[in-house]
């Protein structure tokens, strides 16, 4: 009998997965799966909401990202990010195994009345991944980022900026990353939405940017479905990645949350 390969499994539970994630029931998702950069949104109060993918940069990389998100108030989000598998084109073979694991929280901490906000984020990742198979960057890094989103009658733009201290934030040497990002969204025809992000990171070794184009289809009131691909805009950045993902709210699970969900039958 011959054994079946890690990507061959992966590849045949991740139907399964979106299957089940696309027959929950809950609030409307939060969706901004793709892409470096992140918006004022945040998953609604007192529900979960889980993010899942498949990205391709072909003859390079494969990965399968994950997020799981809480709305923790209605204008605070705590989540966990981490890409359960990733392949990697390595000197002398392939590396492959579990991404690092990050975690974060995000608070919008001003609404405007003519459709302005801003948030604040913060995120910790943890090196879970294996340094030596190319999944994991051996160190604990830490990120700030602010964002801001203007939405219009028919399009949402944002824009976004993060700080990366890479490692040992006290050590003389310690690789300082700088995010940046403008990112839009706008509806198409017959359900469709459009969405796109211009980013480039600024590192000490590498500078990368990238054309983030993309479109997105609501399977259903809790869940939307997305596809798209990035295109490297310089030489440091991949020249294509393929990507599709699922967004969809759990709803509430447990005896946490707002009170509208709390039963309100007579009697109670």
């Amino acid at each position: 009998m011959t054994q079946t390969s890690k990507p061959t499994q992966l590849a045949g539970l991740f139907p399964l997965l979106l299957a089940a994630c696309a027959t929950t029931s809950g609030e409307a998702p939060e969706f901004g799966r793709a892409g470096l950069s992140a918006d004022t949104g945040t998953t609604a109060y007192g529900t979960f909401e889980v993010e899942v993918g498949f990205e391709a940069d072909p003859g390079d990389s494969k990965g399968v990202p994950l997020k799981l998100k809480y709305g923790n108030s209605e204008q605070t989000e705590l989540y966990l990010d981490l890409s359960v598998y990733e392949k990697i084109d390595m000197p002398g073979g392939d590396g492959e195994g579990i991404g690092d694991l990050g975690l974060g929280v995000r608070h919008r901490f001003w609404e405007g009345s003519a459709g302005t906000s801003s948030a604040l984020e913060g995120r910790v990742k943890f090196p879970t991944g294996d340094e030596g198979e190319g999944t994991s960057t051996g160190k604990v890094d830490f990120f700030a980022a602010g964002m801001l989103t203007q939405e219009f009658e028919s399009l949402v733009l944002n824009g976004y900026f993060e700080l990366g201290v890479l490692g040992d934030a006290t050590a003389d040497d310690t690789d300082v990353q700088r995010t940046l990002a403008i990112s839009w969204s706008a509806p198409a025809a017959k359900g469709l939405g459009t969405f796109g992000e211009l980013s480039q990171v600024y590192s000490d070794e590498l500078d990368p940017a990238a054309l983030l184009l993309g479109m997105f289809l609501p399977l259903s009131s809790t869940t939307v479905f997305d596809f798209g691909v990035s295109f490297g805009l310089n030489g440091d950045a991949p020249g294509g990645v393929l990507f599709v993902g699922l967004t969809t709210n759990l709803g509430i699970l447990g005896p946490q949350g707002p009170r509208r969900y709390e039963d309100s039958s007579p009697g109670n």
